[in-house]
């Protein structure tokens, strides 16, 4: 970001902050910094961005680097009538693509209108929805960047390879991939009461978010089909998604316990791409999960079936026909420790992609792509805002799919990402 739109944003918050008050609100700009040094190995040739060859000309990813995962929003907060209102702006302030690289480069990350009272909370906006809210799993108590479901250690990992696989414990809609977070939706939390809640978010298009000039380019069907992996959609073209669920927050013999079942579902849209409009199945996934505190120790855990969204319809009696398609799914475990200002934390992810097959004549393989992550993260709070950190991932990507297909080329991947940083709260 330039430091003139900074410098105006800054400008800006000040300006409204002044009329703010005389209305009665109250305006607070902050934000966070977190600088990062990685260092990354990795195996075969998956050091290469392209997998077009391993020539010296295909060497475009640094193995190690410093960079900044930076961000300003601008909150706004207010009561009147018996109730609370505000806003949230949240800009990306970095130097480049932001570190979820989706692409837009957009100065905006997140925006947020919202309304609170006896009857609950509603949320309307390009924001993350009920299930981030609510999702219980080891990213929970996952120290450092968060852990082997959630840590930084995926964005430093060879990208061509990650859409072939679920590098992260989370649904479509609410993923860490920052697309999914900025979708425009309508979300809806009741009051807690006896510590169960409910929330449930409406996604009328995963890919709109933004202001009314994205209505223009958002496609009703899918323009997928040249890049379709493994018969799956892979720029998540869904719309009409519904997700949420009920979570439970309490104590029982001086054990903190926190659990949520959460679901969505959503149609696929069909691709226009192709002359016989290929249809994908609905998006239908459930996670549950489970956390327990005790003093300063903490264990969490979930498991999530993300079904066969996404995956094609083929007529049945052909090869790869509904009976040989997998599954997509996965699952998290950690612990975690906290003594003063220290904290540390062990997790474990391991999912896998379905897909619907892949061979000629009888040679048909149904089987998963799968990725195993271990991650050991520590930090400290040195000062107020202000929290130094150090993780380690040791991660495995494994090709499921029959290895003699020219489709196939893409050899397994493995290795390690360290990570150190500070994390600046202001």
């Amino acid at each position: 970001m330039s430091k003139k739109v900074i410098l105006a944003a800054v400008l800006a918050g000040l300006t409204s902050s002044a009329l703010a008050a005389e209305k009665g609100l109250t305006v607070t700009m902050g934000g966070s910094l977190d600088t990062q040094y990685g260092m990354r190995s990795e195996k075969n040739d998956n050091k290469f961005v392209y997998s077009s060859g391993t020539a010296d000309a295909n060497k475009k990813r640094q193995t190690s680097a410093l960079v900044n995962d930076t961000k300003l929003h601008v909150k706004v907060e207010g009561k009147a009538h018996g109730m609370s209102y505000g806003g949230l702006v949240t800009l990306n302030s970095d130097t480049s693509e932001n570190k979820y690289n989706t692409g837009t480069n957009n100065v905006g990350y997140e925006t947020k209108v919202f309304a609170e009272s006896f009857l609950g909370r509603l949320e309307a906006g390009s924001t993350a929805g009920a299930y981030n809210a609510m999702s219980v799993s080891a990213n929970n108590i996952a120290r450092a960047t968060g852990g082997a479901g959630a840590g930084d250690a995926q964005y430093w990992t060879n990208p061509e390879r990650n859409t072939d696989f679920v590098t992260s414990a989370s649904f479509h809609t609410d993923s860490a991939a920052g697309k999914q977070q900025q979708a425009a939706k309508f979300t809806y939390y009741t009051p807690s009461y006896m510590g169960l809640k409910l929330g449930l978010s409406y996604v009328p298009d995963l890919n709109q978010k933004g202001s009314v000039a994205n209505t223009h380019t958002v496609r009703a069907k899918s323009v997928d089909s040249a890049n379709t992996k493994y018969g799956m959609l892979t720029d998540l073209n869904f719309r009409n998604i519904v997700s949420g669920g009920v979570s439970y927050t309490g104590k029982f013999n001086n054990v903190g316990i926190q659990a949520a079942v959460l679901a969505e579902s959503g149609d696929a849209k069909k691709d226009t791409n192709d002359a016989s409009q290929t249809r994908y199945r609905k998006l239908a996934s459930v996670e549950g999960g489970l956390k327990l505190t005790y003093n300063a120790f903490s264990l969490a855990g979930s498991y999530a079936d993300l079904g066969k969204s996404g995956l094609e319809k083929v007529a049945s009696g052909t090869n790869n026909a509904k009976s040989g398609m997998k599954k997509s799914s996965y699952w998290t475990v950690g612990g975690a420790y906290e003594y003063h200002n220290f904290a540390g934390s062990v997790t474990y992810f391991e999912s896998k992609k379905g897909a619907s097959g892949y061979g000629s004549g009888s040679n048909w393989t149904y089987k998963h792509n799968k990725q195993k992550n271990v991650s050991v993260g520590l930090d400290y709070k040195l000062a107020p805002g202000f929290m130094p950190y150090v993780e380690y991932t040791n991660f495995k990507q494994t090709y499921g799919e029959n290895p003699a297909l020219a489709a196939t080329a893409k050899k397994n991947n493995k290795g390690h990402v360290v990570l150190v940083g500070t994390k600046l709260q202001f």
